[in-house]
């Protein structure tokens, strides 16, 4: 497009002259203003950008094409002035009713940029301010919707380099037995047997000395029997009017973990706690406030975090804050969900964290525990007995139990053995007992914890074990039996066992099998002939195993083993 001027050869006044130049300079700067727009508005966007329309940073409903979009970015300078800020991706897993509506979790480069944007959204209508963390350069902030916050953002010179939503957290409840068909194993109830369940024959009362633990949860009552010299307490969530009682739930955990019980004494009870209060009375809470609770855990010396709940949101809060803890050196352990779920909920699902299943008294998976290929350990989680209060006996079932015993665990062997919490974890992962499949497995991850193995490792003996049972993939035969029912056993001794023999009587039928040799430490599996077919011809099973050897066995008690599955 050209733009050409005619002038024609005449004569004018001084004044005049300089109002027709004046005038002409001005259509000529407009013109070129226009041009430039133009240009810019119909470019197409580049590789690494999406158009406005297609990456809604303030939309929690997105697709996969964000988490693409941002990670292409990811080398670009954070504090680049793009409206097109990067937005964490949540995976198809979380679920919609995670997601708190009209609140997002902003992250900045820097502190000055965070407090800089708080100012400029100062007084404006439609958004404000819920919570700031420094630490993680953070900002929690309600908005109507996504739409309004774009168009504030678009008025901000300062911009956050992440957006992403705030999700709900709550202490996993857990979900009726499942129905329609399913294997259902018959559980058996912990009650008072907590610690024997964890291979503690002879508990200790100096266990978790100088070792502090940092429970956020649902805070501690001042009724739990621990010594409240031990407890130091830090609450991110107060009391509204008419919510005065705290959810009873961290104070189970509280006891499980180092509970002054005669009859169900915890498994770690001089432990030190850095109560920190993050779920309300119903035992729920956000995602920036549990990020909250988990850098003030590091910030208090804390040397484990227990995380006795859960979501199924990635919320970029926690998933940095629990980041944060670990680079600091803090062991962090969490309960991987009670919804009998595939997936193993957050904060569980994170590297780095210890995530924890739940089993019953004769180690089976407990059917509503969460699964996933994050699963680190297992520990008893149904049915545990434990007293509150002065002669108040509450029965506890869930991952979240699980989690706390585990946590009292690692601090235990911490104490007794002069160790790092992660030389702690490291001891206890080893020495569990391999349950279910051979190897880890998305059920039991390694193993359940078996804390007597510990002590015993510099002593000699054999101990052949039943680790229980899985149902393993086969081809098809003739009558159609496509699942085989699998019996696992290991060597939880020191020494090799020779010329083994494995019994396994299924609703009255038995048959043996024998194995050369088993090394310390290792597991094998037996195949049976009872198929699943068979199990839903007669609904119900009994299962009675036992191993034995040539050798001198130095734990007889686990050598058999009875379980009982059903189809409902």
């Amino acid at each position: 497009m050209k733009c050409t001027i005619h002038v024609k050869n005449i004569t004018v006044s001084p004044k005049r002259y300089l109002l027709i130049t004046a005038i002409c300079v001005a259509a000529i700067s407009l013109f070129v203003c226009f041009k430039h727009n133009l240009k810019h508005e119909t470019q197409p966007p580049s590789d690494n950008s999406q158009t406005h329309a297609a990456h809604n940073p303030f939309n929690p409903a997105r697709d996969d094409s964000t988490k693409t979009s941002s990670s292409s970015n990811k080398g670009e300078n954070e504090s680049e002035r793009s409206l097109h800020i990067p937005l964490r991706h949540h995976d198809s897993s979380s679920d919609s009713k995670d997601i708190i509506q009209g609140e997002w979790q902003l992250r900045f480069s820097s502190s000055s940029e965070l407090d800089k944007f708080i100012r400029e959204i100062e007084g404006m209508d439609g958004v404000s301010v819920l919570d700031t963390n420094y630490t993680l350069g953070m900002l929690r902030i309600a908005c109507r919707d996504g739409a309004m916050l774009e168009r504030i953002m678009a008025t901000t010179r300062a911009r956050p380099v992440e957006a992403g939503a705030n999700h709900w957290f709550k202490a996993p409840f857990v979900s009726p037995a499942p129905s329609g068909n399913a294997i259902t194993p018959y559980l058996m109830p912990v009650n008072t047997g907590t610690l024997s369940a964890l291979g503690l024959n002879t508990p200790d009362a100096l266990w978790g000395k100088d070792v502090t633990v940092a429970l956020v949860d649902s805070g501690i009552s001042g009724t739990v029997l621990i010594d409240p010299s031990r407890i130091i307490s830090i609450d991110l969530v107060g009391s509204p009017q008419g919510q005065n009682e705290l959810s009873p739930h961290g104070s189970i955990m509280a006891s499980v973990i180092a509970g002054e019980s005669e009859i169900t004494p915890g498994i770690a009870p001089d432990v030190s706690f850095v109560d920190i209060r993050v779920l309300d009375a119903e035992a729920k809470g956000d995602g920036f406030t549990i990020a909250r609770g988990i850098i003030a855990a590091v910030e208090s010396g804390a040397d484990i975090i227990n995380l006795s709940l859960g979501g199924m949101g990635d919320d970029m809060a926690v998933s940095r804050a629990v980041q944060y803890a670990l680079d600091s050196g803090v062991t962090v352990v969490a309960a991987a969900g009670n919804s009998g779920s595939n997936q193993t909920a957050y904060p569980a699902r994170y590297p780095g964290v210890i995530a924890v299943a739940a089993t019953d008294a004769a180690g089976q998976h407990a059917s509503f525990s969460n699964t996933g290929e994050e699963i680190d350990l297992s520990a008893p989680g149904y049915g545990v007995i434990t007293e509150l209060s002065n002669g108040l006996y509450v029965r506890a079932n869930g991952t979240s139990v699980a989690a706390a015993l585990v946590t009292g665990a690692i601090a235990g062997i911490m104490s007794e053995e002069s160790v790092s919490s992660t030389e702690a974890v490291g001891l206890v992962m080893y020495y569990s007992n391999d349950s279910g499949q051979p190897g880890q497995d998305p059920e039991f991850g390694i193993g359940l914890v078996n804390l007597q193995r510990i002590r015993d490792r510099n002593q000699e003996y054999t101990d052949l074990a039943i680790g229980g049972y899985f149902w393993e993939d086969t081809e098809e035969d003739a009558e159609g039996h496509n699942k085989q029912l699998a019996v696992t056993v290991q060597n939880q001794g020191t020494l090799t066992a020779w010329y083994l023999t494995v019994m396994v009587d299924i609703n009255g039928s038995a048959s043996s099998y024998f194995i050369d040799s088993l090394a310390p430490g290792k597991s094998t599996s037996v195949s049976t002939w009872f198929t699943m077919q068979e199990l839903e011809e007669t609904g119900a099973a009994r299962i009675e195993i036992e191993v034995w050897s040539s050798d001198h066995d130095g734990n007889p008690e686990n050598n058999t083993a009875t379980y009982f599955l059903s189809i409902k």
